[in-house]
């Protein structure tokens, strides 16, 4: 039992809470620039071989799962004088709009060609704007743990590296159409969320709130949205958060097709094979 709590007890390891912009957190973005550096260079090789497109959206996809498990487990294992207790904290339950890509990944592979790239074109709109908010403003994320502070970064920069990836391959037309898909797939998570909200407020004082549209409690870590679910009657504040993701998925989906140009990067893949065979 101490050996299990020793373990218990370094992932609840403290630290200092990181300030965003300052030495932690700007390590972080020098890796994800790095990484996607990386990625822009092996732009061709992902354009002319649809497998390694595969095999980083797979592994990423499998590691990031790794690591959610890790903080599911020990997020809701704790020690306490040697003895190791069971307490979850419902607000880790993994349905928030930068949880979804993890179940994306899991479908994907047994997705095709027409469904397979509204998918894609998820991981490269919805899913990577959860990642540039956090990366950019961590201040809402960063804690006093330094598990979950390592967690929050490697996942967040994965959503990025998961969408960039998605893009720089060439197997999205990169259309109207498929971020018509990609949102479709977003409010059905949204929906399912809302669901779950209502359906356990007997959980909302433990801080179970889905996607942030739980109508019983207001995320205190969020400066913003709770302010707004103050200032706001519900419905005005749930369609009003869901449109303006939506939006925010729209302007980084423009930015990115004029960035990338899909249509150029398909024809380099007209005798290549599609991403789900």
């Amino acid at each position: 039992m101490d050996a299990i709590a020793n373990i218990v007890a370094f992932f609840e390891q403290p630290i200092a809470v990181p300030e965003p912009w300052n030495g932690y957190h700007a390590i972080w973005l020098l890796l994800l620039t790095a990484s996607l550096l990386c990625l822009v260079y092996a732009a061709p090789n992902l354009r002319s071989n649809p497998s390694l497109t595969r095999g980083i959206t797979r592994g990423l996809g499998l590691f990031l799962l790794c690591i959610e498990v890790l903080k599911q487990i020990f997020g809701g294992l704790h020690a306490a004088e040697g003895t190791v207790y069971w307490q979850y904290p419902w607000y880790m339950f993994p349905l928030q709009l930068c949880s979804t890509p993890l179940y994306i990944c899991a479908l994907l592979p047994f997705a095709r060609g027409s469904v397979a790239r509204p998918m894609q074109m998820y991981l490269g709109t919805f899913g990577m704007l959860g990642g540039i908010a956090v990366m950019l403003f961590p201040q809402s994320v960063f804690c006093d743990y330094l598990f979950l502070n390592l967690h929050t970064m490697l996942w967040h920069s994965g959503l990025i590296l998961l969408g960039a990836t998605q893009w720089l391959s060439g197997n999205m037309r990169g259309n109207f159409g498929e971020y018509c898909g990609a949102t479709c797939i977003f409010l059905i998570f949204a929906a399912v969320a809302a669901a779950l909200n209502f359906a356990f407020p007997q959980l909302a004082g433990k801080g179970f709130d889905l996607f942030y549209i739980s109508p019983y409690i207001s995320p205190g870590t969020l400066g913003s949205i709770e302010e707004m679910r103050r200032a706001l009657p519900y419905p005005i504040y749930f369609t009003g958060y869901l449109a303006a993701l939506c939006t925010g998925a729209a302007l980084l989906f423009a930015a990115m097709r004029s960035l990338v140009r899909p249509d150029d990067a398909a024809e380099e893949l007209k005798r290549a094979k599609p991403f789900s065979e």
